[in-house]
């Protein structure tokens, strides 16, 4: 928690009583007494978090200096900072040109525990001194909780739980562990290592699934399934199959599992769909829409070069109805793929390809924006798209039709991205996220969990 400490002289009452307000939420150091304008300094008064500590605004006197050109906004991490002197590291966050102009909001705040602000009048004429620079502020920032905190081998894979408003982070070694929003705190964890035979120790690990009709967590163990009751870590049922098991999906009550063969089940009846697919399925994506209201299973297997991608299609009581494969160039990556709500496209690989519901690719957000994305999340009514921009502090919104709409600044690197309610969650790096295996599972270091509302 924040605290607020004004040290400047001769406070009017009012001022006294808005430091006091906001006692809880911000720390500052002004050093001057405050004043409306001067001719040959500048006093930068104060500094206020908004509510969810994600912006931070400045006021300072105007210069009423005959030479001035414009005021710059410097901002450090490092306590050392010297506004004066400029030594250590610094950014200049804005350049305003107006005179009258005293006020900025910084709404790119990064994940710090310390920030020093300062504000330097330039002037046009030339000779000593140059500018004029301001008093500093210190502020001291309400620290995120981490999400994880490591070196390497981070979570493989996280997922969201709508319904219980948990994280689970999935770890190579089998360790599941449940994040509770509400409390953030790891609430609960489940050791699988036990049930998983010869759990494969690369990226091309065994995907878990929340089935959101019911809340249930499967997670495939390769010989079988362990399953969690409305995603409840302390309840788990093994589930034995004759056949291997390396990945399933669900659509209403229908079950999808992959062996050999992929394998539907509507109340415990299995129906196979054989003879058209020779190689196991390492992740299986379930999805319906409107325009065509069967059901729609890609398979992505992961065991061969390129990545193999087919599309089958089913009644919805479970039976087979046929298949088409991927052709063309760019393969569905089956690191990062994310389906419309409305069923109608979906995004894949760090490019952003974009896919219509027949895996035709209609084109690719990179070749708008030139990022490097992480994951993906849609509005409600599948007309937007964010994508997180793995090595700026930005998530980028785009329409469906792949046109650039904007870009929301956030405190740190994000890598996942969940659409809860109106909210976006965003789970974020405090480093810039490697993608040189094209998905970001390794040296993320400190994450931390985010929530945008400004939508």
């Amino acid at each position: 928690m924040t605290k607020y400490r004004n040290c400047a002289k001769n406070v009017a009452p009012w001022i006294a009583l808005w430091a006091f307000i906001f006692s809880l939420n911000w720390s500052c150091k002004p050093v001057d007494p405050l004043a409306d304008s001067f001719p040959d300094k500048i006093v930068l008064q104060d500094a206020q978090f908004t509510i969810d500590s994600t912006q931070i605004a400045l006021r300072w006197s105007r210069l009423t200096h005959a030479d001035f050109k414009s005021y710059q906004v410097l901002r450090s991490e490092d306590p050392a900072f010297d506004p004066v002197t400029r030594t250590k590291s610094f950014s200049v966050v804005a350049q305003i040109n107006q005179a009258d102009s005293t006020t900025y909001v910084d709404r790119n705040v990064p994940y710090a525990p310390y920030l020093r602000y300062a504000v330097v009048g330039l002037l046009s004429t030339p000779g000593t001194p140059a500018r004029i620079t301001s008093n500093s502020v210190d502020c001291t920032l309400p620290q995120h909780p981490f999400l994880f905190s490591v070196d390497n081998n981070g979570p493989y894979e996280i997922l969201f739980h709508p319904l219980r408003q948990e994280f689970y982070l999935f770890y190579q070694s089998g360790l599941i562990e449940s994040y509770t929003l509400q409390s953030k705190r790891v609430a609960s964890y489940a050791d699988a290592r036990f049930a998983i035979i010869n759990f494969n120790q690369t990226e091309y690990s065994y995907y878990p699934y929340i089935d959101p009709r019911t809340g249930d967590l499967y997670v495939p163990t390769g010989f079988s399934y362990v399953r969690f009751p409305g995603g409840d870590l302390n309840k788990v049922q093994y589930v034995m199959r004759p056949n291997v098991v390396w990945s399933l999906a669900t659509s209403e009550n229908v079950l999808f599992l992959s062996s050999e063969v992929i394998t539907s089940y509507v109340g415990g009846k299995a129906s196979v769909a054989s003879g058209f697919y020779s190689g196991r399925a390492d992740k299986l994506i379930a999805f319906r829409n409107a325009i065509n209201p069967v059901i729609h299973l890609l398979a992505i297997s992961m065991n061969t070069f390129p990545t193999r991608s087919i599309l089958h299609y089913f009644k919805p009581t479970g039976e087979y109805i046929s298949t088409i494969e991927q052709v063309g160039d760019a393969a569905v990556d089956h690191r990062i793929v994310r389906v419309a709500p409305d069923g109608t496209y979906l995004l894949t690989s760090n490019r952003g390809s974009l896919f219509d519901y027949n895996l035709v690719l209609k084109g690719t957000l990179a070749a708008i924006s030139k990022g490097v994305y992480a994951d993906y999340a849609f509005s409600d009514d599948s007309q937007l798209i964010y994508a997180a921009n793995s090595q700026v502090k930005a998530i980028d919104v785009f329409d469906r039709t792949l046109r650039r709409q904007r870009s929301l600044p956030v405190s740190g690197y994000p890598y996942r991205l969940f659409k809860v309610d109106r909210a976006l969650i965003a789970i974020c790096s405090r480093y810039p996220v490697p993608m040189g295996n094209g998905f970001p599972q390794h040296t993320v270091g400190q994450a931390f969990v985010i929530r945008l509302t400004d939508l």
